[in-house]
């Protein structure tokens, strides 16, 4: 019985010992529990050989228990330096936001977009770091987003390039416009210069051609031998024209008529 004391004594103060040093407070208490049930388990055994397997139990459980917690806190501090990461990148992508912002009017609206899903991304980092369970969780939603954010600056660099094009087709045209015209003024000078310099008349056909005064006269009760085709051929030369003095062969020897109109300058 003296040796059993002895025995239970000299087991519980170890483990007590060992249990004071450990990192958390929630693992020294579990430690002291375990060592309250091995107390208990030295006075209810009553051989020297059931006590030696309970405490070789024991000991495999306890060391289990301090394996599993430090494995926990392993978890625990990858998933934070995860966090940490995720800020860092996240900070990275609202600078280049800001970037695209600041190189065109065009985009500001969709910046302003980005803006407040980056901030709604710094949100979720927050909770993230508040509640380590819900790591995984957060992390699928920040994923989503940067693939909006994604497809969000490809549109916007769409819409450049597009902006882009239509400038350069409005310069295109702009420049075309300004050679139709001075191939205009050119062909109107030519037009204007195409008629020789000097002093002369033209036979009219309508309305004279600009620099040229119309003037026009005729001849009318012509005496000809005969009223035939052989000596009066009507025909007309613009406004100009040879007929019959009214009816062919009305008016007997004053058959022909003449009437001449021109273009002086």
């Amino acid at each position: 019985k003296q040796w059993y004391q002895r025995r239970v004594a000299i087991t519980a103060g170890e483990c007590f010992l060992s249990a004071v040093p450990l990192v958390t407070f929630n693992l020294s208490l579990t430690m002291t529990r375990l060592c309250f049930v091995l107390v208990l388990a030295f006075f209810a055994s009553t051989t020297k050989a059931d006590y030696d397997d309970q405490i070789d139990e024991l000991k495999r459980l306890i060391l289990a228990s301090i394996d599993a917690q430090a494995q926990l806190i392993g978890l625990v501090t990858q998933e934070s330096i995860k966090i940490s990461e995720l800020r860092i990148s996240l900070a990275g992508l609202k600078d280049q936001v800001s970037g695209i912002k600041n190189s065109t009017d065009f985009m500001e609206i969709r910046v302003g977009k980005l803006e407040e899903t980056i901030s709604g991304l710094q949100d979720n980092a927050g909770r993230m770091a508040a509640s380590v369970s819900g790591v995984e969780e957060e992390v699928g939603r920040v994923k989503e987003s940067v693939v909006e954010i994604a497809s969000t600056i490809a549109t916007i660099e769409s819409d450049v390039t597009l902006a882009e094009r239509d400038t350069e087709t409005l310069e295109n045209l702009s420049e075309r416009m300004a050679t139709s015209e001075a191939d205009f003024a050119d062909a109107l000078e030519r037009a204007q210069s195409k008629w020789p310099l000097g002093s002369y008349c033209i036979l009219a056909n309508g309305a004279c051609p600009a620099g040229f005064t119309q003037q026009s006269g005729h001849l009318k009760a012509i005496s000809t031998y005969a009223a035939n085709q052989q000596y009066i051929k009507s025909a007309n030369f613009g406004s100009s024209s040879i007929a019959c003095h009214g009816a062919c062969g009305r008016w007997p020897n004053w058959y022909a008529e003449l009437y001449i109109v021109s273009c002086c300058k």
